[in-house]
């Protein structure tokens, strides 16, 4: 996953994980500003988390969910160095989310080590499980498809909220 934990109080005082921590003491961050992953077997709601760029002021973060291979969330976040910034991601139902930094500035007033500038510190991270209940809907086959595009209406015989589209063609191509 490249998610590893320290204590940002005694680690590195003078930086954004010290800024970054919402609960005491710990936070996870990017190792060496690589990409990192949270993977589950099981399908899970990413709801929140509080992210603090560690040396850099203006980091992008972009934040990608994923169920099995279909990229269904897409974002890009920016950070402070200075101060932990809540993100309401509401990615539900994915089995992996994916953060890549890059960019920024040296924050002015910390010991910024050169090899790792584009790390950030994570916090107070929500992450519930996915309870999905099958929303039936009308038509259930859709007509055919016209250069991987179908058209056409849609009508749950239920209400619901927070509903996801899944495709599957039984052939391993799956959309949402």
């Amino acid at each position: 996953s490249k998610f590893y934990s320290l204590d940002g109080t005694r680690s590195y005082p003078n930086s954004g994980y010290e800024a970054g921590k919402v609960s005491t003491p710990n936070v996870v961050y990017n190792y060496y500003g690589a990409p990192a992953s949270i993977v589950s077997t099981q399908p899970i709601n990413f709801v929140s988390a509080y992210l603090t760029g560690a040396w850099n002021d203006n980091l992008q973060v972009q934040v990608q969910g994923y169920v099995g291979t279909a990229l269904v969330y897409n974002n890009t976040y920016t950070l402070s160095a200075t101060a932990p910034t809540l993100i309401h991601f509401n990615y539900l139902g994915v089995t992996s989310v994916d953060f890549t930094s890059f960019g920024g500035t040296p924050h002015f007033g910390y010991d910024v080590l050169s090899l790792t500038q584009t790390e950030f510190a994570m916090d107070n991270v929500v992450i519930e499980n996915s309870v999905t209940s099958p929303v039936p809907i009308t038509p259930t086959n859709s007509g055919a498809f016209s250069n991987g595009v179908w058209r056409g209406n849609l009508t749950t015989q239920l209400p619901a909220t927070n509903v996801v589209l899944a495709a599957n063609d039984a052939a391993g191509h799956l959309g949402t």
